[in-house]
């Protein structure tokens, strides 16, 4: 077996004991056991790992209310799906902003692509999504970052 299938197999292992386990903690009367081992998904954004998959993944655990443990180089990574993931990715991020623990300056730190997500879900014909822009820039406007103002009217 070469290199490449064996990483390529320890990868699909891994992404579907990641799936097993978030579903898991999903249905579990206590989920508190889990926050910890699901929230290093942030760690799987900086390996070879199918984008689309983090994507989806990182939406379930966000809506169940897990989070990343390191939410910097997500969003980093969230902005190369654009454009077409758009709406997904204007979701995922604007509850990353949301997040309690999330520091402002991790946004701050990952301005480009920040931007470039809020600009790109802006001009999608999805309605629900250039609402989520603005709600994202009021967000973080009223934690003190005012550098995406020019994106809302």
């Amino acid at each position: 077996m070469t290199r490449n299938v064996a990483g390529a197999n320890y990868r699909l292992r891994a992404m579907a004991y990641f799936e097993q386990r978030l579903r898991s903690a999903i249905e579990a009367d206590d989920p508190e056991p889990y926050r910890r081992e699901l929230s290093t998904i942030s760690q799987m954004f900086r390996l070879d790992v199918d984008r689309v998959w983090l994507l989806d993944q990182l939406s379930k655990m966000l809506e169940a209310g897990f989070e990343p443990n390191d939410p910097f180089g997500v969003v980093d990574n969230l902005f190369k799906l654009l454009p077409e993931h758009v709406d997904a990715v204007v979701a995922v991020t604007n509850a990353l902003v949301r997040l309690p623990k999330a520091n402002a300056w991790l946004f701050a730190a990952q301005d480009h692509a920040l931007r470039q997500i809020l600009s790109e879900g802006k001009k999608s014909a999805n309605p629900g999504t250039s609402g989520l822009v603005k709600d994202t820039v009021n967000f973080l406007t009223s934690r003190g970052n005012t550098r995406f103002l020019d994106l809302v009217e």
